[in-house]
This record gives structure tokens, C-alpha cells and sequence, in this order.
């Protein structure tokens, strides 16, 4: 009886400390809902048995039961007997089996797919090349810049679309104008400054002269003819002496001639100043000062016409030559009254 009774305790031990094994594994592995299967029917009776013992996971049970392998699972093969359940532990208490499956499970985690590769491809280098190029008009473009887009791009001509109008409106276009929208072309060029900078202009002229004005100014680039600005006169407001004053180059603007209320032919669009504060327009008479009176005001420095100076039309000049061939006359042949920056059509039949 005592024998009995030594054999079953020493059973109930064997069965106590292999549960206590099994469930420090469990608790290793960091997975819930683990099952534990004994490979063969009835009660281990040895240590090598323990090493049979499978411990699979909620997860793995039901593809077992679907009929395939989980993911992560290695091909079945007969695991390797060991001499002692205490071995397949690690000494510090952590299951490498159920670490390295942790860690599989990371890296089998999908990785971020490139935009490249998710069908949102970068623009090619042409075309960000053209959507960074500003040709705001005033502003500067090398001459890479201007290859890249064309020169000849660059000289066009439309009719005035609602934001052009929208920015004359009121200003150059005044109300009570006589010359309808539809007559006028606004115009895209190019033109060199003194220091050789190639700057973007837009000038409005009548459509009967715009593409000669296009074909004049597309020669005085190709020539680097120096002109210091070209902008709608609308950027000072419509005010011609401060847009003269500020050497500006225009066309159109409804007004009268200066000191009279004769229209100009500004006023149709007919007509261009160029460089006006180095070629100013000089009126009949003198001020109180004795000095002869002129348009701009401060273009009272540049009378002298034996002068030199920055931006100064000579009557034997490039500018001068193709305005005269394409039939313009200009100002600065009148006798009394001479307008150095003014170049009209009268007479040209346009």
C-alpha cells in the first residue's frame, strides 16, 4: 500500500511539474487563447515526452482545422528530441521560438508602397521646369528661361479676356470710352534692359498696329535695344506722367493730349511712348522759372538733346528706323513742339 501510494504521488508530481512547464512556456510566448495538445494518447511518462508537446495558438488552430498552415509555420517535420524539458527553455526565461514568431510577424507587416510606384509619378523635369517659370509681367528670365519656353512663345497676342478688362476697367478704359473692347489686343513681349537683363512686357495697342507693334518690338529684342520697363499704364493708375516718370513704355490709355482736350492717340490705341523719362515731350512756352515745360515733369534733365544719357532715342537709332519703315512718324521731328518718346500711325493707313 505504501508503494501504491509513493508511485502515485510520485506520478502526480512528474504531471504537476510538467503543467507548471508548459504554462511558463505559454505565458513566454505573449500569445492568448494557447491550447495545449499532447502528441500521443494517454499520460507522459517521460522528460522526452515533454518535448513532443505542441503548443499552437488560437489563430493556428483554425487554419489546422481549414486545412493549411499558418503563414509563419515551418513545413511539419518531427521536432528534435531533447534530454531534458528544462532545455528547450532559455536560461533568461524568454522563448526564443515565440520571439522569433513575434518578430516575423513584424517584418511580414506590408511596408509602405513609393509614390512612384502607387501611380503618382513626379513631373518630368521639362515640365516642372515650365510650371516654376514666372512670366509675370516686369519680372526677369534668363536666358535658359527663354530657351526653355521659346521666344517666339513669348511675342503673342490676344483679344482682352475678362481679368485683362477687369484690370483697365475704369482706369486706362475709361467710362465713356469710344474705342470698343473688341478692337484692342493686349500683347506678351520681351525686351532688354540696359544691364542686359531680358524682362517679360505687355503692352494694349489697337488691333490695326499690333502686329506691326509685335514685329518692331521682336527686332528691338533680337537687337537687345535697351528699354527699361513695359507695363500697362493701369499699374500707375492710368496716371501718364507718373507712368512716365517712371520710364515706362505704353501704348494705350484714353486721354487728351497733354494742356489740351484733343484726344490723343493714345487714346485709340495708336500711338507708343517709349522710354519717356530720358525722351520727354516738350510743351510750347516756359514756366515762371524761365525753363522750357515738358512732360514728364522730370524729364526736364534730358532737354538737351546733345546730351547723352541712359535710354536716350537719337533720330539715326534702331527704334527711330523700323518705326519710320513700317510708316509711323515720330515726335521727335516735330519743330516746336518735339515728343521724343512718341511714335504714332497717323497717316500709315493702319
Amino acid at each position: 500500500m505504501l508503494d501504491q501510494r509513493k508511485n502515485k504521488d510520485n506520478g502526480f508530481r512528474k504531471q504537476a511539474a510538467l503543467f507548471l512547464l508548459v504554462i511558463g512556456l505559454a505565458g513566454c510566448s505573449g500569445a492568448e487563447g494557447l491550447k495545449f495538445v499532447e502528441t500521443e494518447a494517454g499520460s507522459i511518462k517521460s522528460s522526452t515526452d515533454a518535448a513532443r508537446i505542441t503548443i499552437i495558438t488560437a489563430d493556428e488552430t483554425t487554419a489546422s482545422q481549414a486545412g493549411r498552415l499558418p503563414a509563419e509555420e515551418e513545413p511539419e517535420t518531427a521536432p528534435e528530441e531533447t534530454t531534458s524539458a528544462m532545455e528547450t527553455a532559455p536560461s533568461d526565461g524568454t522563448d526564443t521560438e515565440a520571439s522569433g514568431a513575434s518578430e516575423g510577424a513584424a517584418e511580414a507587416e506590408p511596408e509602405e508602397t513609393p509614390a512612384d510606384e502607387a501611380g503618382e509619378t513626379e513631373p518630368s523635369a521639362e515640365n516642372a521646369s515650365d510650371a516654376l517659370i514666372d512670366i509675370t509681367p516686369g519680372c526677369i528670365l534668363s536666358p535658359e528661361e527663354v530657351a526653355g519656353i521659346g521666344t517666339d512663345e513669348l511675342f503673342r497676342q490676344e483679344p482682352l479676356d475678362d481679368a485683362t478688362f477687369a484690370r483697365i476697367y475704369g482706369k486706362s478704359y475709361k467710362e465713356g470710352c469710344t474705342v470698343p473692347r473688341e478692337d484692342l489686343r493686349y500683347m506678351q513681349l520681351l525686351h532688354y534692359d540696359l544691364e542686359g537683363n531680358i524682362h517679360v512686357g505687355e503692352m494694349i495697342s489697337n488691333r490695326r498696329i499690333t502686329d506691326v507693334l509685335l514685329s518692331i518690338f521682336r527686332q528691338l529684342y533680337d537687337a537687345r535695344y535697351p528699354i527699361e520697363k513695359m507695363v500697362l499704364v493701369d499699374e500707375y493708375d492710368a496716371d501718364d506722367e507718373a507712368s512716365s516718370s517712371d520710364n515706362n513704355t505704353s501704348c494705350f490709355n484714353f486721354r487728351s493730349i497733354a494742356n489740351t482736350d484733343r484726344l490723343s492717340y493714345h487714346a485709340r490705341g495708336l500711338a507708343v511712348n517709349i522710354n519717356p523719362l530720358y525722351n520727354p515731350y516738350i510743351i510750347s512756352g516756359y514756366n515762371t522759372d524761365g525753363e522750357k515745360v515738358c512732360t514728364p515733369v522730370a524729364g526736364v534733365n534730358y532737354l538737351d538733346r546733345t546730351q547723352d544719357y541712359p535710354y536716350k532715342i537719337d533720330p539715326d537709332d534702331l527704334c527711330v528706323r523700323l518705326f519710320k519703315e513700317a510708316g509711323f512718324t515720330w515726335g521727335g521731328d516735330w519743330q516746336y513742339t518735339p515728343d521724343y518718346m512718341h511714335f504714332d500711325c497717323r497717316g500709315a493707313g493702319y
